[in-house]
């Protein structure tokens, strides 16, 4: 679910309904959580009424939503039950900043940045390092030999890349082999780094198109669109980044992969 696709709370709660169509006594579960009487919850499916924001909030935490969902969740609320027109204004800027924060990916996962400048500037300095770091969580590469093999790199410079890593606590050595010492990282979008790091992995994305024996997806379009259905394709791409995201947490560490995604006007 993604609470900022929509413009009314009430598409939300439909969604939801629908979404867990198959679950028996969900609509008592959505009462119960709201704190309101199933009737209630008819009404306000039906459009004869509004939640309160005592029920909005009860939804939140049954649905699990971030504190910028939960926050947007509400404000829909509060903007369907005022009259105030300076109100209905002064929510629509609101809820217009919890959808840009939600677009910026280092906001919207929220992962852990590297600590310092300096663990930024070697981290990023090459697709390599990045590569290094998550490949040694990859069973049967947690040799330097094995890394170079793989990764096409020279021994000595794999060897000097584990330890940089290391110094700056993103691998760890134990028994003469290397592990992942910090795993998810991601660079605030506000980073000196960013375009650098962005840089480096589309170069590496356009050094695999040409390995013959590559089975990579690139794709590459130049497109002239309307602006409303730019944005509808923005929210799919977000959407699958978020699936994407998802199927990486909960998968097994075997294959290296990369996904380089750009979406934007010029």
């Amino acid at each position: 679910m993604n609470v900022f696709e929509h413009k009314e709370y009430r598409a939300i709660l439909k969604e939801q309904i629908q979404n867990n169509s198959g679950k028996r006594g969900y609509l008592g579960e959505l009462a119960k959580a709201a704190g309101c009487q199933r009737s209630y919850l008819t009404l306000v499916i039906k459009g004869d009424t509004h939640f309160t924001l005592d029920h909005a909030f009860g939804l939140t935490q049954f649905w699990s939503l971030s504190e910028s969902e939960s926050d947007y969740f509400m404000d829909l609320v509060s903007f369907e039950r005022t009259g105030s027109p300076s109100l209905r204004k002064r929510l629509t800027k609101r809820m217009e900043q919890l959808k840009k924060v939600n677009r910026d990916f280092s906001q919207r996962y929220a992962q852990p940045s590297p600590q310092n400048f300096e663990s930024e500037m070697a981290y990023y300095s090459s697709w390599y390092m990045g590569a290094i770091h998550v490949i040694v969580s990859i069973p049967g590469y947690q040799s330097p030999q094995m890394i170079a093999t793989r990764l096409e790199l020279p021994l000595e410079l794999v060897n000097e890349s584990l330890s940089t890593l290391r110094d700056h606590g993103f691998v760890k050595q134990q028994g003469g082999k290397w592990y992942l010492a910090k795993g998810n990282i991601h660079l605030p979008r506000h980073s000196l780094f960013n375009f650098l790091n962005h840089q480096n992995w589309r170069m590496r994305a356009v050094s695999d198109t040409r390995r013959a024996s590559s089975e990579g997806m690139h794709y590459t379009a130049v497109q002239s669109i309307s602006k409303a259905d730019y944005e509808e394709i923005k929210k799919l791409l977000l959407k699958f980044v978020d699936q994407q995201r998802k199927i990486v947490t909960e998968s097994k560490d075997e294959e290296l992969a990369v996904l380089c995604c750009d979406w934007f006007t010029i």
